[in-house]
């Protein structure tokens, strides 16, 4: 290696390597301060002994003796209350090697702050779901008392509500309860005291569905409410029953009824020519079902609910069967009423239309019906032997053929058993006690069959 790059120093000192030597400048300094070192270090272990010795005399003293009792005692108290603030844990025995000793105070500390950090969360949870309950509360609060005043989900319920002149808010809104318009008769006396109404008296057709503000202007104005009644008519009433009815649940008076039926103007397609012998005009036009009718009702707009449920029962189809059959209308409605009067089984309604069909078709044999419903509906009342002998176009014991009109109000299962009749060749029936008939081809027949349906009535 080139020495020029050696940066190491060469070991041989200068007499060494032959040249003279060089003048160590900082030799005077290193040794003074070394004089100086060891001056200090001798002073220092001169005092430190004297200070051992001045000790030890001390010791020896009573002075002495009694600061090493102070020493001793201080150290025991220490020890004792070092032992006094550590905990022995019991140690398992699989585990001998393992003991805590932390401080108690430490632990309790701990133990401490633990409990004070579960208060605050259990104080903190509570809060918040007294919180939440309390907004629930007013959440469910204010959307029931808005679906209560601006009917947002109520049920299609409606009322006729009665106010009298001297009713009270209070009173009010307890009649709109009952009736089911509101649910919170509260809500609708603060609602009146904020809005003040003026309520007229009278009968209101209210219903639910109807916001506060809509209530209030139905109440405000002039009732215009009609109280209606459910009539129920049934099959086979003649038209003096049907106004009998009427009258009883306050629709109009029977006469009324009677002199509309037969003076009042109806334009429809299906009723007949006017005829003198025709005991009632509209007998069996006068469709028997359930109606509603207004209370003090003009007789003209019940007869028209009568006469226009009709033509919508007497469908198209039923017309075109009829043409088939070649029958009028009032052919066919006449022998439904018939029937009606005198069938009171389903089953046996087409029988007894194929009794009257083959009876009119061999009219040679069979000149008259013989039906006692025509002359009951004549004399209005079950008829008696004399009966069957009067002289009227009702009579069908001495009338030939249909008689002029229909004896009641028949129903469609009669209209529908006389174009749909059974194809039979029974002449005769006969009732037995319990409404049904027994049928028969011939007259020898028909007489067994009147003992037998007498047996009946005896027994």
């Amino acid at each position: 290696m080139n020495d020029d790059n050696n940066n190491f120093r060469d070991p041989q000192e200068p007499e060494e390597r032959g040249e003279p030597p060089r003048q160590d400048l900082r030799g005077q300094d290193d040794l003074d301060a070394f004089e100086e070192y060891e001056r200090r270090w001798s002073s220092a272990v001169e005092n430190r002994a004297e200070a051992y010795s001045r000790q030890e005399q001390e010791d020896n003293s009573l002075i002495g003796r009694m600061r090493r009792r102070s020493r001793a005692r201080r150290a025991e108290r220490f020890e004792r209350e070092r032992e006094a603030e550590q905990i022995e844990f019991v140690i398992p025995e699989d585990d001998l090697d393992y003991v805590d000793t932390r401080s108690v105070k430490g632990l309790r500390h701990r133990r401490r702050m633990h409990r004070d950090f579960g208060y605050s969360c259990l104080a903190a949870i509570l809060y918040a779901a007294f919180i939440l309950g309390v907004s629930m509360f007013c959440a469910g609060f204010i959307i029931m008392c808005a679906n209560e005043v601006f009917a947002f989900v109520k049920p299609d319920v409606s009322a006729v509500v009665e106010i009298d002149e001297q009713d009270s808010y209070a009173e009010v809104a307890e009649k709109l309860k009952d009736g089911g318009v509101i649910s919170h008769p509260w809500l609708f006396r603060l609602y009146c005291r904020v809005s003040n109404p003026k309520f007229r008296t009278g009968k209101f057709e209210l219903s639910a569905n109807l916001d506060y503000n809509a209530l209030e202007r139905a109440m405000t104005r002039v009732s215009t409410y009609r109280e209606t009644v459910w009539v129920t008519i049934p099959e086979g009433y003649t038209a003096q029953q049907i106004a009998e009815e009427l009258a009883k649940k306050k629709v109009c008076t029977a006469d009324d009824f009677l002199k509309t039926v037969e003076n009042g103007d109806f334009d429809y397609d299906f009723l007949p020519e006017t005829d003198e012998n025709v005991k009632v005009r509209l007998e069996g036009y006068l469709f028997p079902d359930t109606y509603q009718f207004y209370v003090d009702d003009d007789p003209a707009n019940v007869i028209k609910k009568f006469l226009n449920n009709f033509s919508v029962r007497f469908t198209d189809k039923l017309a075109r069967r009829a043409e088939e059959m070649g029958l009028e209308i009032d052919e066919i409605i006449t022998i439904a009423s018939m029937i009606e009067r005198e069938a009171k089984r389903d089953t046996e309604r087409p029988i007894v239309a194929s009794v009257i069909f083959n009876r009119l078709n061999n009219s040679a044999n069979f000149p008259y019906l013989q039906i006692d419903a025509t002359v009951a509906y004549l004399v209005g009342r079950a008829p008696t032997a004399e009966d069957l002998e009067l002289d009227d176009p009702y009579n069908t014991y001495v009338a030939r053929g249909l008689p002029p009109g229909p004896i009641s109000n028949p129903g469609i299962d009669a209209i529908t058993a006389v174009l749909y009749a059974e194809d039979t060749d029974y002449y005769y029936y006969v009732a037995r006690a319990d409404g049904s008939h027994i049928f028969s081809r011939t007259y020898e027949e028909h007489l067994r069959a009147i003992e037998e349906a007498q047996a009946t009535f005896n027994n």
